[in-house]
């Protein structure tokens, strides 16, 4: 499942859709009913109905939500559901129109630690205090709301854990105890620290507030708390329920439930959410880019697991778009053994491959549409996947061995494979599976994976170091050797991907900004002297029309070298938001013009702008910018809205062929470079097809 925002704009001139893809099985929080259940998880908002037991809606930042962090959930009398996330404030979302509404961000904090609600109120906590929000009787006009902020000396803390409604008033958790207040909003009394430091859940049971804390449960007696019971250890206690008149503790060590005498336990694992429904529902955690789903007792004391079939984790450590318009995308290691990677269907479902090697970084697809994977582990090597059969093949330098840990990877159009390994050398391996090692003097092996290959039209192989960029030349003959030529241009910085454009120009990323290798040094694009938008560059690719795209630490820029002009995507206004600021958040890049794909890796998910270029019927339409064209001034003329299938002829006023070239069919334009031509009027002939329209364009000194 996917969330999609259809792009009302152009992307430099493109239309499409926005898609994020998320895994939703650590799961925070759940509200509902007994016929839908809404469960805020680390990727969204997932709707999943009882009935069919089917995982059916997700909505992500590119369906409404500001991030795809979900802390907690509240559902309000009319059935709305209220979400705190994760750097993106309160939300408010509504069954009947599958909408969002964003709370102000000016009237509350952007990250929410809990939620309650209680007739026309709604209670927030957050590490900034605790909040109440009084409607006015109008659910969804935040305009008229009052909001009133408790915080210290008012309250014991302000980090608030929990917040709850009982008849005895509104309840504020913190760290350190738990506050009182009258249903007027006038403070009632503090417990300091009733039993242990905080007060993580608040429920009402038999007319009376219970609290959790990380040491047991408590009563309130109407003057203070009596123990129901302690627990044999401190405890990770994340939420309290009543089913059946029965009192249970979601924690980090299962479900337990209170039979009287003592706690015992019910189910094991990592437990983050609890709602007592007519079954009793509980949200998984586990691995925090992944987790372990949704958990149901049903009265019987049956117990049944139900987990998301979306992305296998998160964490997106390179993804690519195949030849048919499927995806793949590798995850990095969450835990050891992990070898699963991403597949997404052409049926749009995801299922998950097991690799033959664990953790793979590096991806490249060959001329036969199969899959290579670089692994990062000393018993790693290269594998590689055949969707035609759906058979895995590879191999491995030794058991235990640095050439194993493959750094940098990539497939030329010979369909060798060139590895960069961390014991420093460079291994060509040819389709027969011939080999040839090469040392460039003065590279530094990188520490980490994930680096580039890039292969010019001269079928020269370029890579990323940790101090610069590498070039091996085998000069069409991998196994002679005689010929060879290397070279290596340092930089200042790490540079952990590679691009070559049709001009054979090579562009890199570094953490010091993009950057052009020209006449041996390197030209640095930054947030200083140009229009990218970080200066923390991740990846770099190239398209057709030449275009050099970057994926910074604030988003994705497009830099198109024709006209020397910066853009982003749609204001990347589909792009999953990095608010939290996180160093290396962006993880890949991956341009696949046949498809009109382009995919961006994130540690929160992975999103894909799925472009169309619109393509004029008729020849009339063309635009020829500049024109005049000014010598010394400009670089080329373009010819824009072209027809499918165009081609463009330049003529001297006498009737002599100057120029004749196609259009890009990605972009459909087209470019003359006039170069040795003289000054005055020439005849441009666009023709598509049974079409043919003449335009005049006009060079002056």
């Amino acid at each position: 499942m996917s969330s999609i925002v259809l792009t009302l704009g152009l992307l430099f001139g493109l239309s499409g859709e926005w898609q994020t893809f998320t895994n939703t099985n650590y799961i925070n929080d759940i509200a509902g009913s007994d016929s839908v259940l809404y469960l805020a998880t680390n990727g969204g908002l997932q709707v999943f109905t009882v009935a069919d037991t089917t995982f059916r809606d997700v909505y992500t930042n590119a369906g409404g939500l500001p991030v795809n962090v979900l802390r907690c959930s509240a559902q309000d009398p009319d059935g709305r559901v209220w979400i705190g996330t994760d750097g993106g404030g309160l939300v408010v979302f509504d069954p009947a129109t599958q909408g969002f509404r964003n709370y102000p961000t000016d009237m509350l904090p952007l990250k929410v630690t809990s939620l309650g609600t209680a007739g026309d109120t709604v209670l927030v906590g957050s590490d900034n205090g605790a909040f109440v929000i009084l409607r006015q009787g109008t659910p969804l006009d935040f305009g008229d709301d009052q909001v009133v902020q408790f915080q210290t000396p008012r309250v014991l803390s302000n980090t608030v854990k929990s917040v709850g409604a009982t008849p005895e008033g509104f309840w504020i958790g913190t760290n350190r105890g738990v506050d009182l207040l009258a249903r007027t909003l006038v403070p009632v009394a503090a417990y300091p620290r009733p039993l242990g430091d905080t007060v993580k859940s608040i429920i009402e049971y038999h007319g009376a507030a219970h609290l959790a804390t990380e040491w047991g449960i408590l009563r309130f007696n109407g003057a203070g708390f009596d123990t129901v019971t302690v627990f044999s250890q401190s405890r990770a206690v994340q939420r309290l329920a009543v089913w059946h008149d029965t009192l249970y503790v979601a924690m980090d060590a299962g479900l337990w439930r209170f039979n009287g005498g003592g706690m015992e336990q019910v189910w094991g694992g990592d437990l983050r959410a609890i709602l007592a429904r007519n079954d009793l529902w509980l949200g998984f955690g586990g691995l925090v880019d992944a987790g372990m789903g949704l958990g149901r007792v049903t009265p019987d004391g049956a117990g049944h697991v139900y987990t998301a079939q979306n992305l296998a984790s998160n964490n997106i450590a390179v993804a690519m778009t195949d030849s048919g318009g499927e995806v793949y995308a590798c995850h990095y290691l969450t835990q050891w053994g992990f070898k699963s990677i991403s597949h997404r269907r052409a049926d749009g479902e995801w299922e998950w491959l097991r690799d033959t090697i664990l953790n793979a970084r590096s991806m490249a697809r060959d001329s036969r549409n199969r899959f290579w994977f670089g692994h990062f582990a000393r018993n790693g090597g290269v594998s590689v996947y055949d969707p035609a059969d759906g058979t895995w093949g590879g191999f491995q330098w030794g058991d235990d061995d640095y050439r194993n840990v493959v750094c940098g990877f990539g497939v030329d159009r010979s369909d060798t494979k060139w590895t960069f390994n961390q014991a420093g050398s460079i291994i060509a391996i040819d389709s027969s599976g011939q080999q040839e090692v090469f040392a460039v003097p003065g590279v530094l092996a990188p520490s980490g994976g994930g680096y580039d290959f890039a292969f010019d039209a001269r079928g020269r192989a370029w890579f990323g170091t940790m101090n610069g960029v590498g070039m091996i030349d085998v000069r069409g003959t991998l196994h002679d050797r005689d010929d060879d030529s290397l070279a290596f241009f340092t930089a200042s910085t790490n540079v952990p991907s590679v691009a070559v454009d049709a001009e054979d120009r090579v562009w890199i990323a570094t953490s010091q900004g993009g950057a052009m290798l020209e006449n041996g040094a390197f030209r640095f694009y930054t947030t200083a002297n140009s229009g990218i938008l970080g200066n923390d560059v991740s990846r770099v690719r190239v398209d057709s029309w030449g275009n050099v795209w970057f994926l910074t630490d604030k988003g994705l820029s497009m830099f198109d070298t024709r006209n020397r002009r910066w853009s982003e995507p749609d204001n990347n206004r589909g792009l999953i938001p990095n608010l939290s600021l996180r160093t290396g958040f962006y993880t890949w890049l991956d341009l696949n013009e046949d498809r009109s794909s382009v995919l961006v890796g994130t540690l929160s998910g992975l999103n894909r702008f799925q472009f169309e270029v619109p393509t004029e019927s008729s020849a009339a339409y063309v635009e020829i910018y500049p024109n005049p064209f000014i010598q010394g001034v400009h670089r080329e003329v373009v010819f824009d809205r072209l027809p499918g299938g165009s081609w463009v002829q330049i003529f001297t006023l006498s009737g002599e062929l100057v120029a004749e070239f196609p259009a890009n069919e990605t972009y459909h334009r087209a470019a003359w470079e006039p170069r040795r031509v003289a000054s005055g009027l020439y005849v441009a002939v666009v023709r598509a097809g049974n079409q043919r329209r003449v335009y005049r364009v006009a060079l002056v000194k």
